[in-house]
């Protein structure tokens, strides 16, 4: 059939799709496949929480286990769920043991301070 004579109805087009998963013995990325790729960015986020090494992870992952990319979003989501969660346990775990004074301190030290503005907008000392 000449490329000009290809049904353009969306049926089709997924139909095509479907068959051509198949015949590279790709496998859908479900939500279960996505818990899976979740749980492993987590573990590397761990070490190396930077988001492109995540994304870069995410699909060499993808393709070793022969998993259909999900969508971008859907992606980006994923790299930022394990990259909050990776860098959060590391966290949890150095504060645990702190006191609530050790606690305030900390806090103070993370807080940002909002410059104060005159009435014309420029910063005031």
């Amino acid at each position: 059939m000449p490329i000009t004579d290809y049904p353009r109805d969306e049926k089709t087009r997924w139909t095509h799709l479907e068959r051509i998963r198949r015949h590279l013995g790709l496998v859908r990325c479900d939500r279960g496949q996505r818990q899976l790729l979740l749980e492993h960015l987590t573990s590397v986020a761990r070490g190396a929480p930077r988001t492109d090494s995540l994304r870069r992870t995410a699909h060499t992952w993808l393709l070793e286990h022969h998993v259909v990319r999900p969508r971008r979003t859907t992606l980006r989501d994923l790299v930022a769920t394990a990259r909050e969660t990776g860098l959060q346990q590391p966290f949890d775990a150095l504060t645990r043991d702190l006191t609530e004074a050790q606690r305030s301190q900390l806090d103070s030290l993370l807080a940002t301070v909002e410059p104060r503005v005159d009435v014309d907008g420029r910063p005031h000392d």
